[in-house]
């Protein structure tokens, strides 16, 4: 499939680029897996290409362990999404 064969290609990229959920700094979610920890998200990278568009969305996210603070530099918005889902009891995402 070409660009030309699907003249709302453009359209439907706007569409989903600006759906994208993001979270604001400060927000509290845990962690999946055995041991779910809280985290909170302390910043937000926001990666551009050439043409100045939104490429990419991860965010710094810090959580105590041992007395002291680990922080991932590297969280997906799913990850958060989730976190903040299973906070507020909303789904089942203790996998």
């Amino acid at each position: 499939m070409t660009v030309e064969a699907c003249p709302d290609i453009e359209a439907a990229v706007e569409r989903v680029t600006t759906a994208e959920q993001t979270f604001a700094i400060g927000t509290v979610f845990t962690t999946r897996g055995k041991h779910p920890r809280l985290c909170r998200v302390t910043d937000i990278l926001r990666t551009y290409n050439d043409a100045g568009d939104l490429v990419r969305i991860r965010y710094v996210a810090e959580h105590e362990f041992c007395g002291q603070t680990v922080t991932d530099h590297d969280v997906p918005r799913t990850t958060v999404a989730l976190g903040v889902q299973a906070l507020k009891g909303d789904a089942d995402v203790s996998r």
